[in-house]
């Protein structure tokens, strides 16, 4: 606490009109690849360009020679291949925030808000 009450958590989030409390992010999250950060949110925001992503998530990854491997899980559209879209990110991502694994799945849910 500071002193003031406050417990500074790094989460950022907004307020609904019932004042209930819905956390989204949390601020410099950030994967450190190497020697290297790399925004999880930069990652997804450049895939999610490609028209063949409907959805996208960026985690990281536990590893020891990389620290925090890079992992993304879209959702595509029908008649796209994760190689489309590995190939784009390739063409439009420096090396060290490509991620190492790719995944497709049916969907992407939002975690529950906590009520």
């Amino acid at each position: 606490m500071d002193g003031r009450g406050w417990i500074h958590t790094g989460d950022l989030g907004y307020l609904d009109n019932d004042c209930s409390l819905f956390l989204t992010h949390r601020a410099g999250d950030v994967i450190i690849r190497g020697s290297e950060n790399v925004s999880p949110e930069e990652v997804a925001a450049m895939i999610h360009e490609h028209p063949a992503v409907v959805q996208v998530g960026v985690v990281r990854l536990d590893d020891e020679q990389w620290a925090e491997p890079i992992a993304a899980v879209a959702v595509l559209r029908n008649g796209f291949a994760v190689a489309n879209v590995a190939s784009f990110a390739s063409n439009h991502l420096a090396p060290f925030k490509r991620p190492s694994s790719r995944h497709v799945v049916d969907e992407l849910r939002e975690p529950r808000q906590a009520r």
